[in-house]
């Protein structure tokens, strides 16, 4: 027949799954309302405008922007590689 005596290590592990079970229930106050006080410091107080215009960063010297158009496309990734689809210049495959 088997012994029904506990083993210290079992009952050391249901008191510890206990104490973490009461403490989670608990702290779970604490802890929500500090995580919402501090996630409301990141939004716009409730009198602000709207956001300024920000313009874009000016372009580096020497540097030219260029619309990506498929001739870019073609330039910047060939069509060599074995593993990617063909495509078509109606967008099928």
């Amino acid at each position: 027949m088997a012994s029904s005596r506990w083993v210290w290590n079992d009952v050391f592990r249901i008191a510890f799954l206990v104490i973490m079970l009461v403490a989670v229930v608990v702290l779970r106050d604490d802890c929500a309302t500090g995580i919402s006080r501090f996630m409301g410091t990141f939004e716009a107080p409730a009198d602000a405008g709207p956001p300024a215009e920000v313009p874009p960063p000016p372009v580096p010297e020497g540097w030219e922007l260029v619309p990506a158009d498929q001739v870019d496309l073609e330039k910047m990734f060939p069509s060599g590689d074995a593993g990617a689809p063909a495509v078509t210049p109606d967008g099928g495959g």
